[in-house]
């Protein structure tokens, strides 16, 4: 750090020296200057390189941030020289003091931007550079069957914006005001134990809050499964060093004085190991070429309260860090896949934008397929020279390495048309509940769009209603909308398993079980133009079940348009958690077999 504070101060003067000479040489002016120069610039590159904290790292070893004190030095010099020059009587004076220090730095920062523009263009223009940006991402294709299903015990549940409201209040619970003191931080979707959750860390409101307390309570956890479960405030573990604190205290300016100064820090995460005890995770990294890209070099593990540094390799981090590559390093990645893997850097050479792809969504979910496997970044590759936004492919990938996984899954609908059908719902017309950034599962063997359904308040924010939808039928009316994860799926597999042009098995993807006895009570009802029948039933020994049974009156299931209360019926489901259940098969005895 302080070798770059003396190389930077070195750096302003000379060229601030070089201009008086040229212009002043008065040797008494010539010393006072040189005095207050070293004062100034010494004292301006120590603040500089302390909080704006330069890596030392680039196509200039981080010296590309001496622009800042470069037109600081021309400024002050050009506004002294314009003051002092109106002060004179003597109209034959040639030299104007400060006027030398102001072209010279002018001069030199001119020449910095060109250095840097120069080097930048050189490590990203061209087919060559092209080409490599492109292939740092290891892209691996699969067959579109192997798509990873889902564990559906495990889907996100809550949204961000439902976190963000229920760890506010976390704050004032049991009568405590500490949100006048403590905010949570960023949030971050995580693998605690094999159980999602959203977690932040307490950081101070301010300036005052920090001076005054030193460090904040501990974290604050939302379960991400769960929409009914309330925030825990977790307080065993204070936290001395934190993001956007004061001074050393902060985290990224902590690191940076303990020996990584060489390093771009960047994407301090607060992550749970499944013991419960919280580290900061910071990425130690370098620029991919010029001044653009990330590639991390190393991964920092931060004691939030001792500031103690463990560092490790990429292949060797501890086993309970969920994500490495930040996302809009991830995005970027993409981004450069996307434009030239298949094409040209130049625009002559491919003007007809040819085997160009783009990221359908501004922004990539993070999805799990199992909680014991690493998350990823799920990118629905479009076209870019079509404006339908069917998939061309879709793109995991892994969070901790740089490495993704293509699947040729083609034509599904993306982006803009999956976001209208989940608002044009029926269910949805009335209400207008916006929804979350869907994320495409696969359920009972078929691809799935998955959203959430929120209030349109944001000062709450709260769960309202679970969305899926089958992605080769994207459509308003195919959407299954329902209050909660277990009726959907339920109600899901009921659609799957009735749709006439279904040919896939689902046979396997739930337990089937029988019942023999009579209908209690049914009721039909008209939901998204598809008719649900639903009813009661009691056993063979009388007994009522508690079970709410329902089903789709197609192929197998007709005879449920025939069934009334005293029927007897023999049917087959499947169990869901909320003690519903979707019928697979349904006959009335009452209704003659067909001939």
């Amino acid at each position: 750090m302080f070798g770059l504070v003396i190389v930077s101060t070195i750096i302003c003067m000379a060229v601030g020296f070089a201009g008086q000479f040229f212009f002043e040489r008065d040797t008494k002016a010539m010393l006072k200057w040189v005095f207050w120069s070293l004062i100034g610039n010494l004292a301006m590159n120590i603040f500089f390189v302390y909080f704006v904290m330069p890596a030392q790292t680039g196509p200039l070893g981080g010296l590309q941030y001496l622009w800042i004190p470069l037109s600081i030095n021309a400024s002050v010099a050009g506004v002294i020289w314009m003051f002092k020059s109106g002060d004179f009587t003597d109209r034959n004076e040639t030299t104007i003091p400060k006027s030398g220090e102001c072209v010279g730095s002018a001069v030199a920062l001119v020449v910095l931007g060109l250095v840097v523009l120069i080097a930048n263009m050189a490590g990203n223009m061209g087919n060559t550079n092209a080409k490599y940006k492109a292939n740092l991402m290891q892209v691996t294709v699969a067959a579109a069957g192997d798509f990873p299903s889902t564990d559906p015990e495990h889907l996100p549940m809550v949204p961000i914006s439902h976190a963000l409201a229920k760890g506010s209040r976390a704050l004032t619970e049991g009568g405590q005001n500490l949100g006048s003191i403590y905010r949570p931080g960023g949030y971050t979707l995580q693998n605690v134990a094999g159980h999602l959750y959203w977690i932040a860390p307490l950081v101070f409101q301010g300036f005052w809050s920090n001076i005054t307390n030193g460090v904040t309570p501990g974290y604050v956890t939302v379960d991400a499964e769960n929409p009914d479960a309330i925030a825990v405030l977790v307080t065993e573990h204070p936290i001395r060093y934190m993001p956007g604190a004061i001074f050393n205290q902060d985290l990224v300016r902590h690191v940076y004085l303990n020996g990584y100064s060489r390093y771009r820090l960047i994407d301090p995460t607060l992550e749970c190991d499944d013991n419960w005890v919280c580290y900061f995770t910071l990425d130690a990294s370098h620029f991919v070429a010029g001044l653009e890209g990330v590639t991390v070099q190393k991964v920092l593990v931060i004691n939030p309260e001792t500031g103690k540094i463990d560092e490790y390799a990429l292949a060797d981090k501890p086993a309970w860090v969920d994500r490495i590559i930040p996302s809009a390093a991830i995005q970027e990645y993409v981004d450069w896949y996307g434009e030239w893997a298949n094409s040209p850097y130049w625009f002559w050479q491919n003007w007809q934008g040819l085997n160009k792809e783009m990221s359908a969504n501004d922004t990539a979910p993070t999805a799990w397929s199992a909680l014991d496997q690493s998350p990823v970044c799920q990118f629905e590759m479009t076209s870019k020279r079509t404006t339908d936004y069917a998939s061309t492919g879709i793109l995991l990938v892994d969070t901790n390495e740089l490495k993704a996984t293509r699947y040729p899954i083609y034509g599904i609908a993306v982006g803009s048309q999956v976001n209208d059908a989940f608002n044009t719902t029926p269910d949805n017309k009335v209400t207008q509940y916006p929804h979350t950034n869907p994320i495409l599962v696969k359920i009972y063997d078929r691809l799935t769009w998955f959203t959430v359904y929120v209030s349109n308040d944001t000062t709450t924010a709260t769960f309202v209603k679970v969305g899926l939808m089958d992605a080769e039928y994207t459509a308003a009316n195919n959407v299954i909308m329902a209050a909660s994860k277990e009726e959907a799926l339920a109600r899901y597999h009921q659609w799957v398993t009735n749709r006439p042009s279904n040919t896939t098995d689902v046979s396997g993807t739930a337990q089937d079980l029988t019942f023999t006895g009579t209908i209690a009570l049914i009721q039909s009802e008209v939901q998204n133009s598809t008719t649900y029948y639903f009813f009661y039933a009691t056993d063979e020994a009388g007994v009522i079940s508690s079970i709410v049974f329902f089903g789709i009156a197609d192929q197998a299931t007709a005879e449920l348009r025939f069934a009334r209360v005293g029927d007897q019926v023999s049917f087959t489901y499947k169990l869901a958690e909320n003690n519903t259940a979707s019928v697979s098969t349904f006959d009335d005895l009452k209704v003659p077999p067909p001939q």
